[in-house]
């Protein structure tokens, strides 16, 4: 049910022309066909998919398992929406599920509960017409499903199809199984992207674990060089930074002292290079 599928496949992605489906309706063989606009609203401060369909045409082609309601009679202040969320959030008949659009507030009226068999569409469904005039005008039609008649010759069906899109450039035609195939081929761009991502992440861990084996090494050397333990370099440390506080505060020294760290420290932000050269942070910040 629901093919062949027409999907967008021009390489700027623009969005299917309004009248596709009203076109291949009217294809040989064709026994329904209906856009599909995805857009994410949020319910209760969380993205919530919604999905506006032909909803006197969406049931001819997905077993949508309606358990209360019949999505031809859904208004355009109605929703749709899964048995799942209506446990998840408590939803009756009659209650109203308050979404927000980019457009705006647009609480709606829960008309339908379908089951499990609506996941094609996500979790809820508004009419088409509703959505174009209110909250999801500026959202264009990617994908449009069609529906074949039993008993139809379904390659002279897809034929037909692809005769009738011929002044549709950027629309191409994919049965279930090639769509199924290119689900499965985005899905591994994006593993191997992120596993692209992991290696990298891997090997930075790796260097970052060398630097700081190779610096440690070289420290301990230094060290046994010069002769001095851990206590002795502490201490060594200590007074830098003490002197480093003095260089700071002028104020506190002696006048002579304090004059002196003053005319110091005006020659290092005059010269920075000249205290630890290019491309040191010590640099960059006097």
């Amino acid at each position: 049910e629901g093919t062949p599928a027409v999907e967008n496949s021009h390489s700027e992605f623009q969005p299917l022309p309004d009248d596709v489906p009203a076109l291949l309706r009217d294809v040989p063989g064709v026994a329904a066909a209906t856009g599909v606009r995805q857009e994410t609203a949020q319910l209760g401060g969380q993205p919530f998919q919604v999905a506006a369909v032909d909803t006197t045409q969406i049931e001819r082609l997905m077993r949508l398992d309606v358990q209360q309601g019949r999505m031809a009679d859904l208004t355009a202040d109605g929703v749709a929406v899964s048995a799942d969320v209506a446990r998840e959030h408590g939803l009756s008949l009659g209650d109203r599920l308050p979404l927000t659009f980019i457009e705006g507030e647009a609480p709606l009226t829960v008309e339908v509960i379908f089951g499990a068999g609506g996941t094609a569409v996500g979790p809820a469904v508004v009419s088409e017409d509703a959505a174009a005039g209110r909250f999801m005008a500026a959202v264009g039609t990617y994908e449009i499903y069609v529906g074949v008649e039993d008993g139809a010759d379904r390659a002279q069906v897809r034929a037909a199809l692809e005769d009738a899109l011929a002044e549709v450039p950027n629309a191409g035609v994919e049965d279930a199984e090639q769509a199924r195939h290119a689900i499965a081929r985005l899905i591994d761009r994006i593993l191997n992207f992120l596993y692209a991502l992991l290696g990298l992440a891997v090997l930075i861990a790796l260097i970052g674990i060398t630097n700081t084996l190779v610096t440690s090494v070289v420290d301990r050397a230094e060290l046994r060089w010069i002769g001095v333990g851990a206590r002795a370099r502490a201490e060594r440390e200590l007074e830098v930074a003490v002197a480093a506080a003095r260089l700071g505060t002028p104020a506190l020294l002696a006048r002579d002292r304090g004059q002196a760290c003053t005319r110091l420290v005006a020659a290092m932000r005059a010269h920075p290079l000249l205290v630890a050269g290019t491309g040191r942070p010590c640099s960059r910040i006097m």
